[in-house]
């Protein structure tokens, strides 16, 4: 379950490894990768995604535009050897779609070729997340609720294809979109717990 989800606010401040915004007072600093940083304009009001990393002598905030790049992270670090700053300089060296599509060719030259990443390194992370992570083309309506009920320990691929069973399964127009969340997220767990 994450701590903070995301933040709305002013960006304060922009860096070639950072993104400042201020929210109510508060100035937060994320670090982030090539892609969200270009993604974002000093001055201007954006949300950003967070994914909270606490480790025994540090805590930090890594920030992303797209849920997609938060989720690719996040199943990077999974992988044994690759931390936090890692994964975001590999994913500065690419694209989210052309990462996923080197993993499915299993294209090791082409992941080595981001740099401070060696054939190794690449050939584990292809091993370790191949088959894994879909195609970002058409994002799920349901993406928060998937990552969330990945958080909780739960396989993405049950995950993904019992949230859109179950959504399927809602009639349109006899809930809210808050009370159909809900709804999704607690029938997920519970069929996904059985």
């Amino acid at each position: 379950m994450d701590v903070i989800h995301s933040l709305t606010g002013r960006i304060t401040g922009v860096t070639r490894e950072t993104i400042l915004v201020e929210t109510n007072g508060v100035e937060w600093e994320l670090e982030a990768g090539a892609q969200s940083i270009a993604a974002v304009t000093e001055g201007a009001t954006a949300r950003i995604l967070v994914h909270f990393h606490h480790r025994e002598d540090a805590m930090k905030l890594y920030g992303f535009v797209t849920a997609e790049e938060r989720s690719v992270f996040r199943e990077l670090i999974k992988v044994n050897g690759i931390g936090p700053r890692q994964a975001l300089r590999i994913l500065s060296g690419t694209t989210v779609e052309r990462f996923i599509e080197i993993l499915e060719t299993a294209d090791i030259s082409a992941l080595s070729a981001i740099p401070g990443l060696g054939a190794k390194t690449a050939q584990k992370i292809v091993l370790a997340l191949k088959g894994r992570l879909t195609s970002v083309d058409e994002p799920s309506p349901y993406s928060e609720i998937i990552d969330a009920l990945v958080e909780m320990g739960f396989e993405k691929k049950n995950v993904t294809r019992a949230v859109s069973a179950i959504g399927a399964e809602i009639e349109p127009n006899t809930v809210t979109a808050e009370e159909f969340e809900k709804l999704v997220f607690s029938q997920a767990i519970a069929r996904l717990s059985s």
